[in-house]
């Protein structure tokens, strides 16, 4: 079986294959075995019914063969009931293997076990699978062993369904075809005609507004979702939580700002929250119970100006610092947010991943007909702690009613402390894949964090490049042998730097000069000219 590649008998032979599999299997299950109720038994004697399948596995029924000897006429030994003992009988009766998974859902490969289709939908495997109930999916796994690949192909296939899928992504991709670094999914993105959203500090990438009410939204409980994420973004900045007399200062500021605005005739913004925090209105904190003057409301809320104002000057500046950019729209069928450009350090990341994280979940929550969604959080070692640990886990919590399902990437489970939300997250996902770990303490650690077997710690160390286990509800986990499309497996291709034949074209070459030596050759001494 190839491992990651297209079939060499034509182009995506082996899903179609898988399909026509699936498509003859789903008959076979569904159409009587017999007439009037009679099956292949032999006269008078009527088929087993077949079970009402509800996430459970039927099988195949067995055709009788055709005997060459008698120019193609049905075996009288099948066609015909025969005496026989239980012994005799015992002897007879093959061993047959249940498919892994159901014939619903979307193809991901092959059972390396059976050859059988591995199928599988979080959001079909909740309508259809008694005691299925998290759409949500995370996937373990060491760098080169199909983590990317994967991710790419579901995302594509959850489009061919008609979803929406929305893609967070940190991962910077270096090419080697003349196009600009960015992240590993704009790409895709642009071959799919759509435009990737890249956040880029100091300018020149989309800006988004924390107080635009379409990102914040509403809590269930009426207190504006702008509150929430203009807190979580003071707390990353500060590096703690607020106390509740910074938090009154924020909320007051918060309304300070938005009234400020409308009077202006211009949008609020958190400057004009970082200038309501640190130039208080007298009468506004007047009115405040327990504060009394602007003087005491300045004191409460100086921190929190001065780590804000940094924010806005600095890490974040041009990301966060005015209205909403109007190309930036969720209606797409596809929308990634390239990150890749923030800087590893410092709050950046976790900052926009939040906002990013709260905007879907309000938009999503808003929508009059829920469009069922795929978000997918690559690199989500961003998960495990800090601010957006919180957002990804209320996400998770309230993907169902919201009609979504959480993609969410991780390398190795050591990467997670013990007491992270995330935790908790993997814990209650019901559908995970886990690609190669080349450590046996990952392997054995991601056995634990699943509630795997110990032995299974064996096979996860082992497993070949596009192998994975997948565990699907509470069945034992599938080792499952990845198919792709020959558009997959070119969209997903992350391997263009370290597959680059390029390099400096001289010693003394300033910096940036480089010369492709796959297009270029170098000339005779004497025919300089010639290429």
């Amino acid at each position: 079986m190839p491992r990651l590649a297209a079939h060499p008998g034509g182009e995506d032979a082996v899903m179609r294959g898988a399909l026509a599999g699936l498509r003859s299997r789903r008959r076979r299950e569904t159409e009587p075995a017999g007439q009037d109720g009679k099956g292949l038994a032999g006269a008078g004697g009527a088929a087993p019914a077949a079970p009402a399948r509800r996430g459970g596995h039927v099988a195949s029924p067995r055709l009788p063969a055709l005997d060459s000897a008698r120019s193609g006429a049905l075996s009288q030994a099948l066609a015909r009931p025969s005496a026989s003992t239980s012994t005799q009988m015992a002897g007879l009766a093959m061993a047959e293997v249940a498919p892994p998974t159901g014939a619903h859902g979307i193809l991901l490969g092959l059972d390396v076990v059976t050859g059988s289709p591995v199928v599988h939908d979080p959001f079909v495997a909740y309508a259809e699978e008694p005691g299925f109930s998290s759409p949500n999916v995370v996937t373990f796994g060491d760098l080169g062993f199909g983590k990317s690949q994967l991710s790419k192909a579901w995302v594509l296939r959850n489009m061919m369904l008609g979803r929406r899928v929305i893609v967070v992504d940190k991962k910077r991709q270096d090419r080697t075809d003349g196009q600009a670094s960015e992240g590993e999914y704009s790409s895709m993105a642009r071959r799919l005609g759509f435009q990737p959203v890249t956040l880029r500090p100091g300018g020149g990438g989309v800006r988004i507004n924390v107080l635009d009410s379409r990102i914040a939204g509403e809590t269930s409980m009426g207190v504006a979702g702008q509150q929430m994420l203009l807190e979580s973004v003071i707390s990353a900045a500060m590096g703690r939580g607020l106390t509740e007399v910074e938090r009154l200062a924020v909320r007051v500021a918060r309304r300070t700002a938005v009234l400020r605005g409308e009077a202006a005739g211009d949008v609020a913004h958190v400057g004009h929250v970082v200038d309501a925090l640190l130039d208080p209105d007298e009468d506004v904190a007047a009115r405040t119970p327990g504060v009394g003057s602007a003087d005491t409301l300045r004191g409460f809320g100086r921190d929190c100006g001065f780590a804000l104002d940094r924010l806005v000057s600095e890490e974040l500046a041009g990301l966060i610092d005015g209205p909403t950019d109007p190309r930036l729209d969720l209606e797409g069928q596809l929308v990634t947010f390239d990150i890749s450009s923030l800087p590893e350090e410092g709050p950046a990341v976790p900052i926009m991943m939040s906002v990013i994280g709260t905007w879907v979940r309000a938009v999503l929550a808003a929508s009059a007909r829920p469009v069922p969604t795929l978000l997918v959080i690559d690199e989500a070692w961003h998960v495990v702690d800090g601010q957006f640990a919180e957002v990804a886990r209320r996400n998770a919590k309230v993907a169902r009613g919201i009609a979504l399902s959480n993609y969410t990437i991780f390398q190795h489970p050591s990467d997670i402390p013990a007491g992270s939300p995330a935790v908790a997250m993997i814990k209650e996902a019901q559908t995970v894949v886990v690609f190669r770990q080349e450590k046996a303490d990952d392997a054995v650690e991601v056995c634990r964090l699943l509630g795997w077997d110990e032995e299974e710690a064996q096979r996860v160390l082992r497993l070949e490049q596009g192998v994975a286990m997948v565990k699907i509800g509470s069945a034992p986990p599938v080792v499952c042998s990845m198919i792709m499309s020959s558009f997959e497996l070119e969209v997903g291709d992350t391997n263009q730097a370290m597959t680059s034949v390029a390099t400096l074209s001289s010693p003394r070459a300033p910096t940036g000069e480089v010369e492709d030596h796959a297009a270029t050759t170098t000339a005779p001494q004497g025919q300089a000219g010639d290429r």
